[in-house]
């Protein structure tokens, strides 16, 4: 596999590839009911969070080689959100651990290769770049004469116990690779043959080999459906128990003890500690203590903290960096809700970026340049969005359903109303029937009005709505909206994703109220949204689209979300903060609103009011029943 990735840039090739990649991964995620989010820096490490992948975009590589080093980190990750690679989570959570200490770094580590044999051959090629990807990690740290590699090659007796255990470690979880990964065979021996190596680790591997530890590692990696976190985790305190002079691994944590009452010794100390005062924080690295023994550091795990397994909670629900008020206070939760100065709106009718209260934003940045720049971008959801087919047909059925059940109704042969003179022979019948007679009278009667009525209609523009979903929501989109245009209902058409690498809100506005636009020119503006999708505060974009809708003079104000799945986004309890605002606009009664899931049923958890749309030939059907009994009112079925 060395040999057939390239380290030359291929020009547009190589441009072609890291685009195709981006859709892909989007549909691999989506495929694990995942989304996908491109918010992090290329040398930021890629993690989960239960709901979506956050990874850098590919398309900043120019290589093959840093193009399938991306793939392996991304394997990697879907490979943890899949039912086996999940429980790493709750071991991590129920046992405290942390991975820059030794316990958890060596589970970290451990486990990890445990993952990386999960769905083995799943995706074409996907084994491949795995073993290709982390024979590079490897090769790169036994190189490196700093961080961790300064262990193999620390002078003789310099090395404490913890540092022994992680130099030991990382070679033997090596080896244990190479039984699966082609291009791990003879890395290991790449440091082993190297003459500096430290005495100590060589004599510890050997020891390690001989009671059999190498031989059970590579079982419990080779099996990763035949074995549990917890027997992973069980297997590394057993092993360093009987290899190191270690303290214990911290105790299980009782799940019914609260936040905050933590008992004496609370303080972590680092591996190695001496009466758990904790040891000096280094500088530098490879510095010694006074006792002549290599300092520990919160570095030691760093290049193998690919994800950290913190809880998911912990993940979804951390503390913002600037945190405001919350409205709801009532609850142990929390949320920093986003300051107007943080919430983006990109105007596409009066191509300009604002704040919700109307000002120019204050990032600065010019919405030309930000949408020419997106334009040469190009998304790979135009093709998707083509290839499903909508049947114009019933689309203009949809339209002519509405169009009858709102059109006025006479009905003739009534005893009171408007006098019917065709109906006025009936006087002159002898002998008919004073009943029959008596009804000579017209009514002229409205069976049902969308007079006098406002949609608002908002899409979830995540990364999690890869693949169909997007192209799916973009149908809905614009055929509601066509219908709305028929039957004479203003109406308004946003997205909602997330700015850049930062969490904050960007409120994507396709066609404002009051506006007439080319159904066109919507469309192509939500296919141009589509190159710019990231994570999803959907409490923040609803209230938006609340206030707006609000705002409008209408008897009926309605608004429609479409999403597939949960909340994701910074700031704390983004899910929580979102069912606090359906909840308010639900009890409120000023705005009706409606969640259509788009292949997804998390909807039910928001709103009273929903339907599912469960696959694409699904759609026409979805939408005629949110119109019917959404939309006219009229009774389910």
């Amino acid at each position: 596999m060395a040999n057939r990735v390239e380290k030359k840039s291929y020009g547009m090739d190589i441009r072609v590839d890291a685009w195709a990649a981006q859709g892909a991964a989007r549909r691999m995620c989506a495929s694990q009911d995942l989304g996908i989010v491109f918010d992090i820096g290329k040398d930021d490490a890629p993690y989960t969070d239960g709901q979506s992948i956050h990874i850098d975009r590919p398309s900043q590589y120019f290589s093959k080689q840093d193009l399938t080093m991306w793939w392996c980190k991304l394997i990697h990750e879907t490979r943890h959100n899949t039912k086996r690679g999940k429980q790493c989570f709750d071991v991590m959570k129920r046992f405290d651990l942390d991975s820059k200490d030794l316990y958890g770094g060596l589970f970290n580590l451990f486990e990890d290769g445990v993952v990386d044999n999960i769905d083995r051959g799943k995706y074409l090629g996907q084994d491949e770049a795995s073993s290709w990807g982390h024979s590079e990690i490897i090769k790169s740290i036994f190189s490196s004469k700093k961080g961790t590699a300064s262990l193999w090659t620390a002078p003789a007796g310099t090395l404490d116990e913890a540092h022994k255990a992680l130099a030991t470690s990382l070679l033997m979880d090596s080896m244990a690779r190479a039984q699966y990964m082609p291009d791990m065979l003879g890395v290991p021996e790449i440091l082993l043959n190297n003459p500096d190596l430290n005495p100590e680790v060589r004599d510890t591997l050997k020891k390690a080999m001989e009671r059999g530890w190498l031989e059970g590692l590579t079982a419990l990696q080779a099996d990763p459906e035949g074995n549990t976190a917890d027997d992973v985790f069980t297997w590394v305190k057993d092993y360093v128990e009987d290899m190191y002079d270690l303290p214990p691994p911290p105790p299980e944590q009782d799940p019914d003890k609260g936040e905050g009452e933590a008992g004496e010794g609370d303080s972590k100390g680092k591996p190695g500690d001496e009466e758990g005062q904790g040891a000096a924080e280094a500088e530098g690295e490879g510095e010694l203590d006074p006792d002549g023994k290599l300092k520990s550091t919160d570095y030691l795990f760093k290049e193998f903290e690919r994800d950290t397994h913190e809880s998911m909670s912990i993940r979804t629900c951390g503390s913002s960096a600037n945190p405001q008020s919350v409205s709801y206070e009532q609850s142990s939760k929390r949320y920093s809700e986003v300051t107007p100065d943080r919430f983006a709106i990109a105007d596409f009718h009066r191509k300009k970026f604002t704040t919700p209260t109307g000002g120019r934003h204050s990032s600065g940045e010019s919405f030309e340049d930000w949408h020419a720049q997106i334009i040469r971008r190009g998304n790979t959801y135009r093709r998707d969005y083509a290839q499903i087919k909508v049947r114009d047909s019933l689309a203009q059925e949809v339209k002519r359903h509405i169009q009858s059940e709102t059109r006025q109704k006479v009905t003739r042969n009534r005893k009171k109303g408007k006098l019917d003179q065709r109906k006025l022979f009936k006087l002159g019948v002898e002998e008919a029937g004073s009943d029959w007679q008596e009804r000579v009278f017209w009514t002229k009667e409205n069976k049902m009005t969308v007079d006098n009525t406002v949609v608002s209609l908002l899409m979830d523009n995540s990364g999690s709505m890869g693949g169909d979903k997007v192209a799916s929501a973009i149908h809905a989109m614009d055929l509601i909206g066509d219908v709305c245009q028929t039957i004479g209902v203003d109406y308004e058409m946003a997205g909602f994703t997330t700015n850049g690498s930062s969490s904050w809100p960007l409120h994507l506005l396709y066609k404002p109220f009051g506006v007439k636009m080319l159904r066109s020119q919507i469309v192509e503006n939500m296919l141009t949204g589509t190159a710019h999708m990231g994570g999803n505060a959907d409490g923040e974009n609803i209230r938006y689209a609340y206030n707006r809708v609000l705002a409008q003079q209408a008897k009926r104000r309605i608004l429609v979300v479409l999403s597939d799945g949960y909340p994701s986004s910074g700031g704390g309890d983004i899910s929580w903060f979102t069912e606090q605002v359906t909840k308010t606009i639900q009890d409120q009664g000023l705005v009706e609103l409606h969640g259509i899931g788009i292949m997804d049923d998390a909807v039910k958890n928001y709103y009273d009011s929903y339907d599912v749309l469960n696959s694409t030939e699904e759609l026409e059907s979805t939408l005629l029943s949110v119109l019917k009994h959404n939309v006219l009112r009229l009774a389910r079925k």
